[in-house]
């Protein structure tokens, strides 16, 4: 029996197709929850995110779900939810998409049941934690998009602008839309660089949390560095002074960088509940650490990693950072995002 649905053959007398599950023959069937797809925007994307605004359940928020497009936004919605909002979507000028899925307990009261379950499978043990990151993946991923070359490219640029500030926030909203997608399990991972604006919205916030967390380094070595200089261009008792207070400033700055181990865990925190205030929330921070050790380690020595490879581009008269740079900051965030999705919700 040939599948209406999906055009899979089943064998005969089968009720329900057994890739999706649809009604074969004189079956009825009715859908209970959809899948519901974005498949255009249109001609008014702002409608569109504006009409998505405040829709709980979506898989993530309005405007990178609109960017995405064509791409799955609602899972297993209740029927009418499902209907209503695509309602609502062509409203605005959208062209959506109804999956429908089966009704689990329909299939229940109607499929044959069999004389003797089969005894559950034996339960193994659960994997290990580590087991469930992938490293190679975020070596990897940025060059199996079809467009990486013109993405790095432009990531190279606003690198080149960082020194005006305003290039290093768009830059961090681009590595964190990244981290977003690992998180979601999204396909595409490397965003579109259409919406700038949008990039730049979303790096303000953790832009300001890494540098938050870089201060405890960096304000000692500035300091350092000064005293160091006076105590140069003194070369008196004063400058041997100076000279001492410099080198107990460095000190201080290697006690910041352990304070800068723990942004990474700051930044899945911010992530995982979109809120900044928790990125220092140091009692959620410990206990992401504490209960994932070993794919935290192994995801700081993996970062350090990246940064050194992003280094090499200095060979290329400098410019060539720029853009090696742009790539290991998105591997970082990839990886960052797989830490994210390991936490998930609770920790």
């Amino acid at each position: 029996m040939i599948c209406p649905k999906c055009g899979n053959e089943n064998p005969e007398g089968s009720q329900y197709c057994g890739k999706c599950w649809a009604p074969l023959g004189t079956g009825e069937w009715a859908p209970t929850e959809y899948d519901v797809k974005l498949v255009s925007a249109g001609a008014n994307p702002q409608a569109v995110i504006a009409a998505l605004a405040g829709v709980p359940g979506l898989l993530s928020d309005p405007e990178h779900l609109v960017s995405l497009a064509p791409c799955v936004i609602l899972r297993s919605a209740p029927a009418q939810v499902a209907q209503d909002l695509a309602a609502k979507l062509e409203l605005a000028g959208a062209q959506v998409d109804l999956v429908a899925k089966v009704s689990l307990a329909a299939m229940a009261e109607e499929a044959p049941q069999p004389e003797a379950p089969a005894p559950p499978a034996p339960q193994g043990p659960t994997p290990a934690s580590g087991a469930q990151m992938d490293y190679g993946k975020a070596f990897s991923f940025f060059f199996e998009d079809k467009e990486w070359l013109k993405k790095m490219l432009i990531g190279g640029v606003f690198n080149l602008l960082a020194f005006v500030v305003i290039g290093a926030i768009i830059n961090m909203g681009y590595f964190i839309r990244v981290m977003r997608n690992v998180r979601d399990g999204l396909e595409e991972v490397l965003p579109d660089w259409e919406n700038i604006g949008g990039f730049l919205s979303d790096g303000m916030a953790p832009w300001g949390i890494t540098i938050i967390y870089s201060l405890p380094s960096l304000i000692p070595s500035l300091v350092a560095n000064v005293l160091s200089t006076f105590g140069e261009v003194i070369k008196k008792d004063a400058g041997t002074a100076f000279s001492a207070l410099s080198l107990c400033c460095s000190c201080v700055s290697f006690l910041g960088y352990a304070f800068l181990i723990l942004a990474p865990a700051a930044l899945v925190n911010y992530a995982r509940t979109e809120s900044f205030g928790a990125a220092f929330r140091f009692t959620e921070i410990f206990k992401i650490i504490k209960k994932y050790p070993g794919p935290y380690v192994l995801t700081l020595l993996v970062s350090v990693a990246l940064h050194i490879l992003g280094g090499f581009g200095v060979i290329a008269c400098c410019i060539g950072a720029l853009v090696t740079y742009f790539w290991s900051t998105c591997a970082s965030y990839h990886l960052y995002g797989q830490l994210c999705r390991l936490v998930g919700e609770e920790i």
